[in-house]
């Protein structure tokens, strides 16, 4: 048995003379003692005999990076005993493995360069024992620039695409863009591009710097570009929710066009437009229930593509259709389903019955649960799609009888000379026929049916208890 300082014990057992611990805590002493155990009895132990285990690898290690030299400090803690040399195992990520020694705790990499990577392990060794490697850390110079900076400007949103290769040892990158109206604005991607909103018709200048840990690269690439030109201000667009066409107005432009289109661009690359010489157009035909972006643009305006803009108009909600309605009988839950042509919308499901109340459930699922419908009424069920400005047609109707109401007041009467029992209840509502039950203590069930609010058993045992439902 091995006992630690600490008191915390190891053992080991063997039928011969020696045996082998393999679980000691490094860095520590222990006191050992052996004892012969036969038949179920120990004997008393030996005189101890002292062990210290071997020293324990270097703990916190850690790196810190100089980004502007690139050189690398490798710190760790001492260890506690004397006379004590360390070991670095280094592995250059993508190149060669190094191993370096040193008797103090700490460890400086130099002539490195931008984008390198280290796995890094350390070791310590006294005049006994050298332990194993302790855990890695991964340590990084200062990421390498990136490269071939471009800048693709979209009419209409005014966004700018900022685009770079990739900088070696990046693992992240942020785009800032300076405009000549004072304008600044920042964007970060770990990819190789981000994009940024700017003002229409100015000149910007844009710089990349790659991010890895504490450090960013230097910014010795930058570019200079225009945004896109400016299109026609104040753009308003009124939608005609029954007809779903766009009446677009705008302000005149001052270089005074031959022609002013207005377009209308669908989040499904759908695009719609009219022109004319004027400063308003309609534009026909838009789809239900889509989202389109409005732009305008001129013959003088040189843009390739008018991507979209931030003004959006959501059209008229697609009228309902295919509805459908399942009954639960037991509980009178209804659910009812339906289809839309266009995207999921925020839909209504109306239940009117025969006294004209109604019954709402609303949705943006195309589906709809009524816990709390009524016994016995038949109702009128219907759908409409709304959104923030208009409403659809509501869906062809369809009708709905729910189950009827239970009987109630039911009395059952035995007539002596004729041994007929008769029962009779007041009318459930929403019922066509009845069916009632006899059941005998013994387990027997009669039954008789009627369209009527009485029935009549002729044939019960005599002298039997029944329960009557």
């Amino acid at each position: 048995m091995a006992m630690g300082t600490d008191g915390h014990t190891h053992t080991c057992t063997s039928s011969g003379t020696n045996c082998t611990f393999s679980d000691l805590h490094c860095g520590e002493d222990y006191t050992v003692t052996v004892a012969t155990v036969e038949r179920g009895c120990q004997s008393q132990p030996s005189t101890p005999v002292n062990l210290k285990s071997a020293i324990c690898p270097p703990s916190n290690l850690a790196g810190y990076t100089n980004c502007a030299t690139d050189d690398i400090s490798i710190t760790w803690d001492p260890s506690p005993e004397s006379g004590v040399t360390y070991f670095l195992f280094i592995h250059q990520v993508d190149g060669l493995n190094s191993t370096f020694s040193t008797t103090q705790s700490s460890y400086v990499l130099t002539g490195l360069h931008c984008g390198m990577s280290f796995i890094v392990q350390a070791a310590a060794q006294d005049s006994i024992c050298t332990s194993p490697y302790g855990s890695p850390t991964q340590i990084y110079t200062a990421p390498c620039p990136p490269s071939s900076l471009t800048a693709s400007a979209s009419c209409g949103t005014n966004r700018v695409t900022i685009s770079w290769l990739n900088g070696a040892g990046a693992h992240s990158y942020t785009a800032n863009v300076l405009g000549n109206n004072g304008q600044t604005v920042s964007c970060t991607s770990k990819t190789t591009s981000c994009s940024v909103t700017v003002e229409c018709g100015l000149t910007y200048i844009a710089t990349v710097v790659s991010t890895v840990g504490l450090c960013n690269s230097t910014t010795n690439n930058s570019i200079q570009f225009k945004s896109a030109d400016c299109l026609p201000s104040n753009v308003i667009a009124q939608l005609g929710c029954n007809s779903n066409m766009l009446a677009v107005h705008w302000d005149p432009s001052a270089n005074n066009p031959d022609t002013y289109t207005a377009l209308a661009i669908g989040t499904d690359g759908t695009r719609l437009s009219c022109n004319t010489s004027s400063t308003s157009c309609t534009i026909q035909n838009l789809r239900c229930g889509h989202t389109y972006s409005i732009a305008v643009t001129t013959s003088n305006i040189n843009c390739r593509v008018i991507e979209g803009s931030d003004y959006q108009i959501e059209t008229a909600p697609c009228q309902p259709q295919s509805p459908a309605v399942q009954l639960q009988c037991s509980t009178n839950i209804v659910t009812v389903t339906w289809d839309n042509n266009g995207a999921d919308q925020f839909d209504m499901v109306t239940a009117l019955n025969f006294t004209g109340g109604a019954t709402v459930c609303n949705s943006t699922d195309r589906s709809c649960t009524f816990a709390q419908l009524h016994c016995g009424e038949s109702y009128s069920l219907s759908v409409v799609g709304f959104n923030g400005n208009c409403t659809s047609e509501p869906s062809e109707s369809f009708n709905l009888n729910t189950a009827p109401c239970m009987p109630t007041y039911v009395v059952a009467t035995t007539n002596c000379d004729t041994s007929i029992t008769t029962v009779t209840w007041d009318s459930a509502r929403g019922a066509s026929s009845y069916t009632v039950h006899a059941v005998s203590t013994w387990g027997r069930n009669n039954t008789c049916t009627s369209t009527d609010t009485t029935c009549s058993f002729p044939d019960l045992d005599c002298g039997q208890n029944y329960t009557i439902t």
